[in-house]
């Protein structure tokens, strides 16, 4: 039996490394609807499935596991929501299911009984993949900008996708969306700066800190509201809880995080105006010599700023969407409409309503984890979930005492990147209901964290906090 938990283990973290490198290439523009991830995706389900058969079978085992038996209550509030809601669809909801049970019971969750330097290991792996390919999808799309290059590929009559440099100021780069796009490459910069402090080697800061510019620039020429959100919250995060692990002063960790955000902000503001002044000048050249028409590649090139595209609605159309949100739970505020069912449901309830008559699209959530949340698992469901969240705070608050020097930086970089994330959930949907790689990265780093305040709090030691060696 030993031998086949170990077995079955060793699937499970395999399945995380498929996960997220699946999950961040369907969010490329270019593999997206491939053979690639056609293949990744039907890997990805049959060991999904049965490591969570096999975690059922052995659920004695893991029940213990901190808030596991509340997340088990919150989705199956959620599938009876959806039996509730039957007759506006079935298939979205059933996706829905799988997609929340994967998250929950082989992301979050951990065999407490494993060795911490296997997991630590796992973790290392983990955060160095997501590192990894973000930076070189980001390092493609600066390429990108400065090659003035831009298409868009269609994929269906509803679904196109902008590769490249959009006409009215932003990258997209090869990021199916721009703001996903920002927040996974915000984790990559928080990753950065952990190997950054957690590295005694040259090279390894060295290269961390080119990683830290690909990242800010990347971030930058997105022109995403939502990544500039993420890169303040996440470095006065950091740096806070950094600065006060190694000098136990408030004050001076409240000045060192309030300095690394004016230094990241001030960075990405010189680099935008950098590229802008150097669009600037190319087109001042083209002009002073006559050669727009010569210099295909000089020509039209494009600014960064979206004030075109902003204006007389700085929501973007998002107060509206939860507006309409609002709406949708008032006809069922007890247990929801159901996420899956949203457009449906909203076709035969409010027809009217602006998230089927804007103009624009269709759309199918809310851009607010809280508005998906509310419409799609009602009072109850919100509760609940509320319940966790609050419950899960209040345990990592009273256990960060117990973190050991080995863990600490970990547990820092970890509770840093998933609160940039639940920040960046109130103006995307993530975290619950869908299957997107802000989500699927959420999920992965709140279990590693949980893990190891789980594993230093088993010690019932009180440790000084010190940085990691």
């Amino acid at each position: 039996m030993k031998r086949c938990d170990t077995v079955m283990e060793n699937i499970i973290t395999w399945f995380k490394y498929l996960y997220i490198f699946h999950i961040i290439c369907a969010g490329n523009s270019l593999l997206f609807d491939t053979p690639l991830l056609k293949v990744t995706s039907v890997l990805v389900l049959i060991l999904g499935v049965v490591a969570v058969f096999w975690r059922i079978l052995q659920i004695k085992k893991y029940i213990q596991y901190p808030f596991i038996k509340m997340y088990i209550i919150f989705l199956a509030l959620f599938i009876i929501t959806c039996i509730i809601n039957f007759k506006y669809g079935v298939t979205n909801n059933m996706k829905i299911i799988i997609w929340m049970t994967f998250q929950f019971v082989l992301l979050y969750l951990f065999d407490l009984k494993r060795d911490k330097k296997f997991v630590t290991k796992e973790f290392r792996f983990v955060i160095l993949e997501i590192l990894i390919i973000t930076s070189i999808m980001n390092i493609i799309g600066i390429g990108m900008l400065f090659a003035n290059y831009g298409f868009n590929r269609i994929i269906s009559e509803s679904k196109t996708f902008i590769v490249g440099v959009a006409y009215w100021g932003r990258l997209y780069g090869i990021h199916t969306d721009p703001n996903y796009g920002a927040i996974l490459t915000t984790i990559a910069l928080i990753i950065s700066l952990y190997f950054f402090f957690s590295s005694q080697k040259k090279c390894i800061k060295v290269s961390m800190v080119i990683s830290m510019l690909i990242q800010l620039m990347s971030i930058s020429f997105s022109a995403s509201r939502t990544g500039m959100i993420c890169v303040i919250i996440s470095m006065l995060l950091f740096f806070f809880l950094y600065t006060f692990n190694k000098r136990k002063k408030i004050t001076t960790a409240i000045v060192v995080a309030i300095i690394a955000v004016a230094v990241a902000m001030g960075a990405q503001q010189g680099i935008k105006a950098g590229y802008n002044g150097y669009v600037a000048a190319v087109e001042s050249w083209n002009h002073a010599h006559g050669s727009d028409n010569d210099k295909e590649d000089n020509k039209n090139k494009i600014e960064i700023g979206r004030q075109e595209e902003l204006e007389g609605d700085v929501s973007n159309r998002r107060f509206d969407l939860w507006n309409n949100a609002f709406e949708l739970f008032k006809t069922s505020p007890i247990f929801g409409i159901s996420f899956g069912n949203n457009v449906t449901y909203a076709g035969e309830k409010l027809p009217n309503c602006y998230m089927l008559t804007n103009g624009f699209a269709v759309f199918d959530a809310f851009h607010n984890m809280f508005m998906d949340l509310l419409s799609s698992q009602g009072i109850v469901g919100t509760i609940m979930f509320l319940l966790i969240m609050i419950s899960s705070l209040i345990y990592i608050l009273k256990n960060y005492k117990f973190i050991k020097d080995e863990d600490i930086l970990k547990c820092i970089a970890l509770f840093s990147g998933c609160i940039t994330i639940v920040a960046s959930s109130m103006f995307v949907s993530e975290i619950l209901y869908v299957n997107n790689e802000t989500t699927v990265v959420f999920w992965t780093l709140w279990g590693f964290l949980m893990y190891f305040i789980y594993k230093n709090k088993e010690s019932g030691e009180v440790n000084g906090i010190s940085e990691e060696n």
